[in-house]
């Protein structure tokens, strides 16, 4: 029992931290969450228990909480932060697609979007699809970018869905507090969004708050997770295909 206990708190901690982790640069931003994104850090670092700070913080982020709540839910797990929920939240996988259609347009992610002139079924028919309920569906699907780009809009908006989503690159170079990265980006052909050629790009390396001891050290070569210019943790081969395999099912539920 003690053993069980353990191991089900390391998950909620590692869970929290995680969801920081990914979350920081978007709050940094000013896109979402707390205006203060110091808050973030700090309850990542300090208090990351399931009755800590970063519960409450985490429910300001009214983009990313529905999503948790429902996979949570979907999956029988009662903690929308535990490890597995925040991992099927950011990279996608079997968890995420449990949510069912009527429970996502009944969510609050959905409602708000109705209110501002988008229709429910453009919402939630690529889950019919086979996409899955995670991060680069709130990002492709829900946000309106993918919209504007298609009534002819800047090539910013690009930009914002390339650095929004969950992309997946291999380091090159570490240099402080910075590495070099090889991913692929975002393209746009007038309808569609696929992923293109690859390109190196200079990003940040997450904050050793959120990280602990629970991460190995980076390697070159290694494959890592990205979100806006942000490193933020190395994944495994397993975690990259499962990544990948999402971000392809939400494009091509797109078409």
């Amino acid at each position: 029992m003690v053993a069980t206990q353990s191991s089900a708190d390391g998950s909620a901690a590692r869970g929290r931290r995680r969801f920081a982790l990914y979350a920081y640069p978007p709050n940094e931003l000013g896109y979402c969450g707390p205006d203060d994104p110091s808050l973030l850090t700090a309850a990542a670092g300090l208090d990351a228990s399931p009755t800590g700070g970063l519960d409450t913080i985490a429910r300001q982020f009214t983009g990313a909480w529905p999503y948790l709540s429902l996979i949570a839910r979907a999956n029988h797990i009662a903690d929308p932060l535990e490890d597995a929920v925040v991992d099927a939240y950011w990279l996608g996988g079997p968890m995420a697609t449990r949510v069912t259609k009527e429970d996502f347009a009944a969510s609050s992610a959905v409602r708000m979007e109705i209110r501002t002139g988008r229709h429910e079924e453009e919402l939630v028919s690529p889950l019919a699809h086979g996409a899955p309920l995670q991060h680069n569906y709130h990002v492709f699907v829900v946000y309106p970018w993918l919209g504007v780009l298609r009534r002819g809009g800047p090539e910013k908006v690009l930009s914002i869905l390339d650095g929004c989503r969950i992309r997946q690159g291999t380091l090159l170079s570490l240099d402080a507090d910075q590495a070099t990265v090889e991913s692929r980006e975002l393209v746009f052909d007038g309808r569609t969004l696929k992923e293109g050629k690859p390109r190196a790009e200079k990003v940040r390396l997450g904050l050793e708050a959120m990280v602990g001891h629970e991460v190995p050290r980076l390697k070159i070569g290694d494959t890592v997770s990205l979100h806006w210019d942000w490193l933020c943790e190395p994944l495994s081969a397993e975690e990259a295909g499962r990544l990948a395999e999402s971000t392809a099912r939400v494009l091509q539920a797109l078409l």
